[in-house]
């Protein structure tokens, strides 16, 4: 009997991940009705990834108030694995861009606020092992929000304690840490994400992704000057350059306060978290994705013969039987997702 496992990412507003495995599995069975197939929910570090994080632990979604992007109160939700010893949180379930009105996307004005607020209540739950799933904010605060919400101040040069957004950040003269959550020295953060862009500059977060959040190219070009004045002052607080650091956010940025773990290409992380092992020699395929057009990443599709591709899991690597389909049987295999996609991409 043939083995497919199926793991592809949401198509973000259209499928969820589950639900585009799900067609690809009737896609699949059109072709071989015996064919035994597994459908296992991914994300790559956006939407998506606490529901995929709840199932593989076997884990609970806690439910509560918090601040939207523009400071509106809004039901939200974060997970706690199955062990409760581990908060999984969303940074788009609180402080993403769907949550705010097209017309209303201000990267000026939009905060982390929310997000610093859920980990605020897992750990006054007693969680202290934390993975966050950055992708999807409205926001480009350098997660300043975030960090208000635990008890960090940002003061500007008379002194005064700032108030939220982006456009704070080329305000920011000194940083009160005084206050911050007592229990942020004894927690460790696994930060989900496929970006390494550096903190300012032409492929920093600004000129790269605030754009998207709102920004017109004023906003762009003090988005980004204010990160750069922010980096120095982080400099003079904390002794740490983080002017080139890849992928650099607030969570690294205050390390000496905050343990933080090196973030992984999400896709590795995530099937280390699942566990995808396929130890047995009768998996015939394992179709990855982050779209239609890489439903299936395995060079089997194209090839004759049989062969073999290592797979990423929790103890190494492991090698995985992959057989050749032809390629009008994988176009065949992808109806499954174009029927159910296509009339929402319409």
């Amino acid at each position: 009997m043939k083995k497919i496992i199926i793991a592809i990412d949401s198509f973000k507003g259209c499928l969820t991940s589950a639900e585009a495995g799900k067609a690809a599995e009737k896609g699949i069975k059109s072709i071989n009705p015996s064919c035994h197939t597994s459908v296992i929910p991914i994300a790559d570090g956006g939407e998506g990834l606490l529901d995929v994080l709840i199932t593989a632990t076997k884990g609970k979604y806690i439910t509560l108030s918090a601040h939207g992007p523009l400071m509106k109160m809004a039901k939200t939700h974060y997970g706690l694995s199955g062990n409760g010893r581990t908060a999984i949180i969303e940074m788009a379930a609180i402080s993403g861009l769907p949550l705010v009105p097209i017309e209303q996307r201000n990267p000026m004005l939009t905060t982390t606020f929310g997000t610093g607020e859920l980990i605020k209540d897992a750990l006054n739950k007693g969680c202290r092992n934390f993975i966050i799933g950055i992708g999807g904010s409205a926001t480009n605060d350098a997660g300043l929000g975030m960090l208000q919400a635990l008890g960090f101040r940002f003061l500007d040069k008379s002194g005064h304690t700032l108030g939220t957004g982006g456009q704070i950040m080329e305000a920011v003269a000194n940083i009160d840490t005084s206050g911050i959550h007592p229990a942020l020295r004894e927690t460790h953060f696994m930060v989900a994400c496929d970006v390494a862009n550096p903190f300012y500059g032409p492929d920093g977060a600004a000129y790269i992704f605030a754009q998207q959040k709102g920004a017109d190219s004023n906003m762009v070009q003090r988005l980004d000057e204010g990160m750069q004045s922010l980096a120095e002052v982080i400099k003079k607080t904390t002794g740490k350059d983080i002017t080139n650091y890849p992928g650099a956010g607030s969570l690294r940025i205050f390390s000496h306060h905050i343990k933080i773990a090196a973030s992984p290409r999400t896709w590795q992380f995530i099937s280390q978290a699942i566990i995808i092992n396929p130890a047995n020699d009768s998996l015939n395929c394992l179709g990855i994705s982050a779209g239609i057009q890489r439903l299936v990443q395995l060079p089997a599709f194209t090839n004759q013969t049989p062969h073999f591709i290592e797979i990423p899991t929790l103890n190494g690597f492991v090698q995985v039987k992959s057989m050749p389909l032809h390629t009008a049987k994988y176009r065949q295999m992808l109806c499954g997702v174009e029927e159910h996609a296509t009339h929402d991409f319409s």
